[in-house]
């Protein structure tokens, strides 16, 4: 099985794939390369079905909205589609204040801080409208509960009722990170 080897000073052994399905291990300095090719042997059928699954997911990287930014702007989608979950989610009560902040994440769809601020993937704005709508009501949810709680998904099943099938459905999606992504960021906002 072919790998890219990481070494470093952490404790433990761990393994994970690029988007593209490349074997990454991660391994302590002084393990042995004997003990890192046992633990691939026990693991070789795990792996393969990470990687099944993995080339299997859309990739979506920041060179697809890069392309044709004149005509699709992802920002100003999620911005309209931001504003509708809002009005929902303020009729169930919670409260919403200030505007999202966007940014190329390198792995999540978006993120709520405890102050209130919430970042959404400027990736999310290529997404199907109810994909953007329940990463949305995911995060104006963790407003209220800043945590993967039962009541948390209580409340987020109320404002989007949906949210389990889009939750499968967005899985099926992997974020390719480009590194020269400040510049066109600062030409959108």
């Amino acid at each position: 099985m072919e790998f890219l080897l990481n070494r470093s000073n952490r404790k433990t052994l761990s393994v994970s794939l690029t988007g593209e399905g490349r074997v990454i291990v991660k391994a302590p300095v002084k393990m042995t390369d004997k003990k890192i090719h046992l633990f691939l042997q026990k693991n070789k059928e795990k792996i393969i079905s990470m990687q099944k699954k993995q080339t299997q997911k859309t990739v979506l990287s920041f060179d697809m909205v890069e392309k044709d930014f004149d005509r699709f702007n992802a920002i100003q989608k999620i911005k309209q589609r931001f504003i509708l979950i809002k009005n929902k989610a303020e009729a169930l009560g919670l409260k919403i204040s200030g505007s999202p902040q966007f940014k190329l994440l390198r792995s999540r769809w978006g993120s709520c801080h405890v102050s209130g601020t919430i970042t959404f993937n400027i990736l999310l704005g290529l997404l199907p409208e109810c994909l953007i709508d329940a990463v949305i009501a995911h995060e104006f949810c963790h407003l209220k509960e800043m945590n993967h709680s039962q009541k948390f998904y209580d409340i987020l099943l109320k404002l989007y009722p949906n949210y389990k099938d889009c939750d499968v459905m967005l899985k099926k999606f992997h974020i390719k990170r480009k590194e020269k992504t400040e510049e066109l960021l600062k030409k959108t906002l």
